[in-house]
């Protein structure tokens, strides 16, 4: 399983004490408020509207749009997220803290990079070339990881050693992470709407 920059464990301990309170239910106007009583750590709350959905609070604010009712769009099995197809029908986001759905990631950009090197000389037998052009890819590229994002891909990029430029087709989206506030969102929503799903079927069975 994927791990993500917001675990499911942290994401329950920051609302261990939370508890839902209904300020709006009628069909698919809905506003839902998540908070532990008398404090406003990781607050939030989940409003929906014909065909949208926003998530507001204490990790950012993200609206999306896709379905006439979005809880028939998030509500998964057991909280599991989809963060690649629910972040495609994002349309605003990262407002406040959060700073939008993905950003750079320095790790990711030294595994890219040697991933592709080593590709590239895989099964060429030229073992004392590889050899060499791997410290000055160390010295040249991967010393520039932890400078940006910009400073890195422009390190890759005019990496030539022999006078052939081996990442020419670099792409920063290689080197994105989602950020930890999107992924706390997401898991923010599929967990309220199973408190939101246990209240009905409570409401159904009185």
């Amino acid at each position: 399983m994927r791990q993500y920059a917001c675990s499911q464990d942290r994401f329950a301990s920051d609302t261990a004490a939370h508890e839902m309170r209904v300020l709006r239910a009628d069909g698919v106007d809905r506003h839902l408020r998540f908070r532990k009583p008398g404090c406003s750590a990781y607050w939030f709350d989940v409003l929906t509207w014909q065909g949208t959905l926003c998530i507001d609070g204490d990790c950012g604010t993200y609206v999306f749009r896709r379905l006439p009712d979005m809880f028939e769009f998030f509500r998964t099995d057991r909280g599991a997220i989809n963060p690649g197809y629910w972040g495609e029908k994002v349309v605003s986001g990262g407002r406040g803290t959060g700073g939008g759905i993905e950003e750079y990631d320095a790790d990711k950009f030294r595994a890219e990079i040697v991933r592709q090197f080593r590709d590239h000389y895989r099964d060429s037998g030229l073992y004392h070339e590889a050899l060499e052009n791997f410290r000055l890819l160390r010295d040249d590229v991967l010393t520039y990881a932890d400078d940006g994002e910009h400073a890195a891909c422009q390190a890759a990029y005019d990496f030539a050693p022999n006078g052939r430029h081996l990442f020419e087709d670099i792409s920063s989206r290689w080197f994105t992470e989602y950020t930890f506030h999107f992924i706390w969102c997401l898991r923010a929503i599929a967990w309220a709407i199973q408190q939101w799903d246990a209240l009905q079927e409570k409401e159904q069975a009185a």
